[in-house]
Parts: C-alpha cells; sequence; structure tokens
C-alpha cells in the first residue's frame, strides 16, 4: 500500500496546555463526559497544523522540511499521525481508556458527593510548600516515634480486628486525599471506588484530570494521599501519648507501613508518581528499561543527564524487584505454598477472635511476591507480542 497518498483528518476537538522542557499537552475530547490525554513535543503540534483535510503524508512531510525544518520519513509521520494521535485522526469512537493495572472497577462514592466534601477541605492544599515540607517532617516525626517503641508492641488476637477497620479507614481518607487536592488546583475529579490492581484489592480516586496542572501540583495531589494518612496519624500518636492505650499505637503503626510501601519509587504507587512528576518523565518504568537496556547493548552509551538518570532507576527498580524475589522465595519458600490456606485461617482465627499463629508478614510478603511476578510476566508477555507484531 502506497502510505504517502494518504489523507489524514481529525475527528476529535482538542486543545493544548503549555508544559514544562517543551512538552506540551494535548486534551482530547472523546465525547461529552470523556476527554483523553497524550503528552506530546512542539513537532506534534506542527504535524497537527497541517492536518487540515486535503494535505497527504507526502505534502505533509515537504511542508515540515521547508517550513519548520523538521526532516521525517513517510513512515515516521505515518505512525505519528495514525498511532500515536489515533484518538484524533481515527473515526472510531474512542471511549475513556481502560486501565490495563485497575481490573473490576466498582463505584464506591459518586463525584457529586467527593465535591460536597473536597469543596470545604481544599483549603488544606493550597499552600504547596507548606504541604511538602509539613508531609517530609510528618513522616520522620512518625516513623522516629513508633520504631522508638516497637520493641514494647506486639500484635495479639485482641488487637487483630482492628486492621481491616483501620486499613478502610485510611484508603478512604488516602482517596479523599487525591480527590481534594485535584480540587484544590482547578482540575476535576471523578468517582472514588473499589477495583483490583493486578492481584490485590484496592481503593481509587478518578483524578485524570491532573495531567493538565503544573508539575509541582501533580507532585502534590501524587503525595497527598500520605498526607491526609500522615495527619490521621498524628492525632492517633496524640490520642496514645494521652491515653496511653496501645490501639492507637497499633493502629498508627498499620498507617505507617502502609505509607512506607506507597512511597516506594520502585513500584508503582504514590512513591512511582512522584518520582515520575519530579523528573518529568512520563512513562517512567518503561522508558528507565528501555534506555537500560540500550546501554547494556551498547546501542546508547553516551549518556546525558536524563539518561543516565533513567538507567540507574532501571538498573535498581530491576535489582529491588530481583532482591525481594530472592528474599521471599529463600526464606518464605514454605508459605509461598502455603499462601491460600494461611489467608484461610489467618481471616478465620481474626473472625472468631481465636489464637493467630500466622503473622501479617506470612501473609502480606507473599501476596506482594505473587503480584510482582504476576505483573512481570504480564509486562513480559505484552513486549513479546509487540515484538510479535512489529515483526
Amino acid at each position: 500500500m502506497n502510505i504517502e497518498n494518504l489523507i489524514p483528518e481529525i475527528h476529535n476537538s482538542f486543545s493544548v496546555v503549555e508544559k514544562e522542557k517543551g512538552n506540551v499537552l494535548l486534551i482530547i475530547t472523546l465525547d461529552k463526559s470523556h476527554n483523553a490525554y497524550l503528552y506530546c513535543d512542539e513537532q506534534v503540534l506542527h504535524i497537527l497544523e497541517l492536518i487540515d483535510g486535503s494535505n497527504s503524508l507526502l505534502m505533509i512531510q515537504e511542508k515540515l522540511k521547508a517550513i519548520h525544518d523538521i526532516d521525517l520519513s513517510v513512515e515516521a509521520l505515518n505512525d505519528i499521525i495514525f498511532k500515536k494521535l489515533a484518538k484524533l485522526t481515527s473515526d472510531e469512537v474512542y471511549r475513556k481508556s481502560k486501565n490495563s493495572y485497575l481490573l473490576l472497577k466498582i463505584t464506591l462514592i459518586k463525584s457529586k458527593y467527593v465535591e460536597f466534601i473536597s469543596k470545604y477541605l481544599s483549603f488544606i492544599f493550597k499552600n504547596k510548600n507548606f504541604v511538602i515540607f509539613s508531609f517530609i517532617f510528618n513522616i520522620i516525626f512518625c516513623v522516629g516515634f513508633l520504631y522508638s517503641g516497637v520493641h514494647n508492641f506486639k500484635l495479639d488476637s485482641q488487637k487483630i480486628y482492628i486492621l481491616p477497620l483501620t486499613m478502610a479507614v485510611t484508603l478512604l481518607l488516602h482517596e479523599f486525599g487525591h480527590a481534594i487536592s485535584c480540587r484544590s488546583y482547578g482540575a476535576k475529579h471523578g468517582d472514588i471506588g473499589f477495583g483490583f490492581y493486578l492481584l490485590t484489592p484496592v481503593l481509587y480516586a478518578d483524578v485524570t484530570d491532573v495531567w493538565k496542572l503544573s508539575r509541582k501540583e501533580r507532585v502534590i495531589v501524587d503525595i497527598a494521599g500520605m498526607y491526609m494518612e500522615s495527619l490521621l496519624v498524628l492525632a492517633l500518636i496524640f490520642l496514645y501519648i494521652i491515653t496511653g492505650n496501645p490501639l492507637f499505637y497499633y493502629c498508627s503503626s498499620v498507617i505507617v507501613f502502609n505509607t512506607l510501601v506507597n512511597i516506594n519509587p520502585f513500584l508503582r504507587f504514590d512513591g512511582y508518581w512522584i518520582l515520575s512528576d519530579i523528573t518529568n518523565t512520563y512513562n517512567l518504568r518503561a522508558k528507565a528499561n528501555e534506555q537500560l537496556f540500550k546501554f547494556i547493548s551498547l546501542k546508547d552509551v553516551k549518556l546525558t543527564a536524563n539518561k543516565a538518570f533513567l538507567v540507574v532507576y532501571g538498573l535498581l527498580s530491576n535489582l529491588f524487584l530481583l532482591w525481594f524475589l530472592y528474599y521471599v522465595s529463600k526464606y518464605m519458600f514454605v508459605d509461598l505454598f502455603k499462601f491460600p490456606l494461611n489467608l484461610y485461617y489467618y481471616i478465620k482465627n481474626w473472625f472468631w477472635q481465636t489464637e493467630n499463629h500466622i503473622t501479617f508478614w506470612q501473609i502480606s510478603l507473599p501476596l506482594a511476591f505473587y503480584f510482582i511476578v504476576f505483573s512481570q510476566v504480564k509486562s513480559l508477555s505484552r513486549y513479546i507480542k509487540l515484538k510479535t507484531k512489529k515483526a
């Protein structure tokens, strides 16, 4: 097929938001209630200016060279226009893009009810610098305080019942934090719901509109959930100091543990998005692995500061995953095989308030192990499928 004579057309309206480092954000209107967000560079804007329903790919190629001194092959233009910009140039009706990580989504709180709460609490995030510095202080203080008394703390069957209640309240507060901060900076938020992130049940807040915010505002939206958690922990620690009730200490410990997991930049949780937005690197993991592969295979050894960061992050994230899989395989080999049975007895003993000989780590670490294995296998199968198509 001769692609030179193809004449592209734009089928959906879009707007442009200027971003940092020469990047622009295209906000594509799919229908009355759904938008798509696409980051690109100014080169793509020049291409869009030439898509008028009469210019062929060959004509666009020639005009790009003459007007903007941009030299692209017709094949490269075809990929940009009909693949990268498919939601603009295809007459197919696109709906809200499916989240490949979040499955079986169920709406718990409609956006109008989330908005009712967020409009009264949006003041919490108005001072951006205060939020950032107080978040760092809160985390350091909470971890230090709880660690100082951890040797006196023991989780027994009388305290185990509070675990699901604490996590439910914490996760809900966490998602409200994302929604509230999103509203604070003028972006829309959607519903709060429940779904499965690969193998793990999670709550989520729809804050897709956050992409149109500045980098600093996106970082604050990223940390907002953990920030709300840290405020709750401070309140619980205060209650523990006043009353001496170890239940408050236990609840604080559970929340802080959840926060430390969330802040890990090597897993696709809040810490990952924080690092992605701080460095202004979209698709961080994919780009890091791609750059690491090019470096190791000697295809690209001249490293700029950005490329060096991607190589280091790609290396560290893969080493972290390998270390974790090795650690769990070596020291929890039996628990990996007994995981379904352990989970059954753990829940049963908790429900009937009987003595629990199965520890929290015997459940959480094997679950994380299978979570990582599943996600890596899924990524590998997607990569193989993509390579097979190209071949």
